[in-house]
């Protein structure tokens, strides 16, 4: 790329440098990834009708290999939890926190991620940012629907309060743009219950909450490190040790941002 940079490292570099910039644990950065020439060898992921030939998933939410995640359309699992049959034949999300737990490891491991990697990841993605979903219209046109306009949001501005991504709403701690091991801590010190978010999707909230703390959530996905005894030991290792999360979200980032892909001879 001479003087330029790949989509690939342009993307990966953004996100690696926010991370540091509050403070985040980032000890190395490798560049040189080569971007698929048009994007085809992504119409496998889904959803899309190269998807259903290759991998078809009839219920969403229980995809299984090769197929990267559990659900379709969602980069892990689904955070609301498993996709479950009901009582009335319909499939949804049951907001079951142990048996989330059996879908974070198996998303995680199809990236080869072990269980000190996974609850790193999900601790330390969750120790900056917020999910959005106080606007529980949706977001709007996609962009193949509007390419002038697309995801404006059916609520206001689209914008701050009036956001629409995930349908879940809330940070997961009280200081979202700064590093540190909170997430963690909350996690296991709060008496956490389950309640219907405002986008209408299943989320956790402080049980009591002190006003500090009456905005946090929790995804079902996030629980699911609770009820899992080899991930609970490593939320109290984390809790307790904010070095040990360091070095563990360190080596796991590394590992998230470069594992796959196409290199270049001239990588650094």
């Amino acid at each position: 790329y001479g003087d330029g940079l790949s989509w690939g490292d342009l993307f990966t570099l953004a996100g690696t440098t926010a991370i540091k910039t509050m403070g985040g644990p980032i000890s190395q950065y490798c560049a040189g990834r080569i971007d698929s020439p048009d994007g085809t060898e992504s119409l496998d992921l889904g959803p899309s009708p190269e998807q259903e030939k290759y991998a078809p998933c009839p219920i969403n939410g229980t995809c299984q290999r090769p197929l990267g995640s559990t659900t379709v359309g969602l980069i892990y699992l689904n955070p609301e939890g498993p996709v479950a049959k009901q009582p009335d034949g319909s499939w949804a999300p049951n907001p079951d926190p142990k048996a989330s737990a059996h879908d974070v490891r198996d998303a995680f491991g199809r990236m080869g991620m072990n269980d000190s990697q996974t609850v790193a990841l999900i601790g330390g993605g969750h120790a900056f940012g917020k999910s959005h979903g106080a606007c529980p219209s949706g977001p709007g046109p996609a962009p193949r629907e509007d390419i002038n306009n697309p995801w404006p949001g059916k609520c206001g501005s689209g914008k701050g309060a009036d956001t629409f991504t995930s349908g879940m709403e809330g940070p997961w701690t009280t200081n979202p743009t700064k590093w540190d091991n909170e997430y963690f801590v909350m996690l296991m010190n709060r008496t956490w219950e389950k309640f219907t978010g405002p986008g209408g999707h299943w989320q956790w909230r402080v049980k009591g909450a002190a006003p500090s703390e009456e905005n946090l959530m929790r995804l079902t996905s996030d629980m699911a490190l609770l009820n899992d005894n080899a991930y609970f030991s490593i939320v109290q290792e984390f809790a307790q040790n904010q070095g040990a999360l360091d070095t563990a979200f360190d080596e796991a980032w590394f590992k998230l941002t470069t594992s796959g892909g196409r290199w270049s001879t001239e990588k650094k």
